[in-house]
């Protein structure tokens, strides 16, 4: 099946390094592939713009010219179509001749991507790296000499709360792969659509996870446990989905507060790199006293497997999120053998470990031990 990515050209060193004029000179090849390195952050900073002008918004209109972009968004004329030419060199936009001007385009899906009315929109995760991420990778330099902040405590990252809001819907677009692998899985171990189930989202943020496979297992119930500022954010997106009916927020400190009993799946989507080997421990102890007997636990995360796996597109998305975390405060990434650890040492165990993209999810159970 052709995918829409395909027709995006990936921006590598070579597309604006022509190593062939080099020559045989090693160290003028490292330099220059060194610098289109560095120089590579110019493509978030485009993209981040033009989304936030509108850009992308008014592309969904259809090929324009550079002049009625500007005019749509209220840009300078030149200066957006020098921003249009990069995202075009990029291969984020489409030039299309036009006499002597161009028409500009996007792919709906990418312009969708990047405009503020998608569910799967990135502009939070756009605003959070305005608002803390960008600030916070000045201070990696910092951060590698001190290392990582209250590395005693549970929760140990410190995004702000405003912060975290951008970030959770930011990154909705995570989802639909990784909920697509999770039904997968439960359907070849049994699970039916219609049958009555209950989800436990813990720390559920847009509550996009266990929305989703609300829309698949057409019987099932769901609570999110988050706090209240981020849980309007899943109650409204709920209505979005429509699920609302049997999706339910419970406001809480999922720390302090009681899980309850009994859920058919207790899910973790992106907590546990948030948290430290000591939360790791207590979430997980949580989880064993929530989950039915039959029940399973789903951490999805970024989930270092190492070994063979150490150059798998997982294990080095893994690597490069460590490092986010390290700059905001806190947190990491850990390895398939933390998490086997930390199971065994509160009752549960791996049953599967399943592949999706810049992730992994675990799949853990009661040990005969761990059951009530």
């Amino acid at each position: 099946m052709q995918r829409t990515v395909d027709s995006h050209h990936h921006f590598r060193f070579d597309s604006v390094v022509d190593f062939e004029e080099i020559g045989t000179d090693r160290t003028s090849e490292s330099a220059h592939a060194i610098y289109a390195a560095l120089v590579a952050q110019w493509q978030p900073a485009m993209l981040e713009t033009a989304s936030s002008l509108g850009l992308f918004g008014a592309l969904r209109a259809g090929p324009l010219r550079a002049e009625e972009i500007a005019a749509v968004t209220g840009t300078n004329t030149r200066a957006v179509k020098v921003l249009l030419d990069a995202l075009v060199a990029y291969g984020w936009v489409t030039s299309i001749p036009d006499g002597e001007n161009s028409r500009y385009s996007a792919d709906p899906a990418v312009a969708a991507s990047l405009s503020s009315d998608s569910i799967f929109s990135l502009t939070g995760k756009i605003g959070y790296n305005r608002g803390l991420s960008r600030s916070a990778w000045r201070t990696l330099d910092q951060s590698v000499r001190d290392g990582v902040r209250a590395a005693d405590g549970i929760g140990n990252n410190e995004i702000t709360a405003h912060a975290y809001e951008d970030l959770v819907t930011g990154i909705n677009f995570w989802a639909p792969p990784i909920v697509d692998k999770l039904i997968d899985w439960t359907t070849r171990t049994g699970w039916r659509r219609e049958q009555s189930r209950k989800f436990l989202d813990i720390g559920c943020g847009s509550g996009i996870y266990s929305q989703l496979l609300l829309r698949h297992f057409s019987r099932a119930v769901a609570v999110g446990l988050d706090v209240e500022s981020i849980g309007r954010l899943a109650v409204g997106q709920s209505v979005e989905l429509g699920v609302d009916d049997r999706f339910r927020l419970r406001t809480a400190n999922f720390w302090r507060d009681d899980w309850g009993t009994g859920h058919d799946a207790v899910l973790f989507a992106n907590i546990f790199h948030l948290v430290n080997p000591a939360g790791a421990l207590e979430l997980l102890d949580k989880a064993r006293d929530a989950v039915a007997d039959d029940g399973f636990v789903f951490i999805v995360d970024n989930i270092a497997v190492g070994g063979t796996e150490s150059d798998s597109p997982q294990d080095r998305f893994a690597a490069l999120f460590a490092v986010s975390m390290l700059v905001t405060g806190g947190g990491s990434t850990y390895t398939l053998a933390d998490y086997d650890q930390w199971l065994s040492t509160t009752g549960l165990e791996r049953v599967a470990l399943i592949d999706a993209p810049m992730h992994r999810i675990v799949v853990a159970r009661r040990t005969e031990e761990g059951h009530s």
